[in-house]
């Protein structure tokens, strides 16, 4: 059977984007395994080069694991967020961690998605460009990319209304106040329709 892999770089606790991702692969129909990155020890890629002969990665961390998970997987949803406008560590990491299988277009075919929880349109837009690049470069397959609205941690911390640094404060100023009831969950957006969506295209590429 076809097996489906999906990661999250979230490091919150059954997460907007775990819970996302986990959407997309139940509704798929398919053998799946879901792995939360923060759960495993993956650092960055160190361009030592190592990898080009033997397409394995030398550094000693969880990666391995990760990567036969991969390896053994016809189809990649990859979840994160965009931490100052950027795309999270944990996803970077993994993904430049594939450099590893680049030299003999070990994920050739692939079937790739991407879905990216963010309060910043333009960070939102970027972190799916530069997920797809690396679908690309892998030449794995990209047909999805979904958005979910992201949420202000200001409004859990405890601080959100006295902190300098407040997001709340910076964005909406004194006409918003941070509490619980501000948090958004994914399963009240468009975006949770889409995944389940998502997963049955998945599974009418893969059968």
């Amino acid at each position: 059977m076809k097996k489906i892999l999906g990661v999250s770089g979230s490091p919150i606790f059954n997460s907007n984007t775990d819970r996302t991702v986990k959407k997309v692969l139940e509704s798929s129909g398919l053998k799946y395994k879901f792995i939360k990155l923060s759960d495993y020890n993956i650092g960055p890629c160190r361009a030592c080069l190592a990898c080009v002969k033997t397409n394995r990665c030398v550094i000693k961390d969880d990666f391995q694991m990760v990567e036969q998970e991969l390896l053994e997987s016809s189809a990649l949803v990859v979840g994160g967020y965009t931490p100052f406008g950027m795309i999270d560590a944990f996803t970077k990491s993994f993904l430049e961690r594939l450099y590893a299988t680049h030299h003999k277009n070990l994920n050739k075919g692939k079937i790739f998605a991407s879905i990216i929880s963010s309060l910043d349109k333009k960070a939102n837009e970027e972190a799916h460009k530069a997920l797809e690049k690396e679908a690309v470069v892998e030449k794995m397959i990209p047909i999805s990319a979904l958005s979910i609205e992201g949420n202000f941690m200001c409004n859990k911390c405890g601080l959100g209304n006295e902190c300098e640094n407040s997001g709340i404060k910076r964005r909406y100023g004194d006409k918003l106040k941070a509490c619980l009831e501000n948090m958004v969950n994914v399963e009240d957006q468009d975006v949770w329709i889409e995944a389940e969506k998502l997963g049955k295209k998945i599974r009418e590429y893969l059968i």
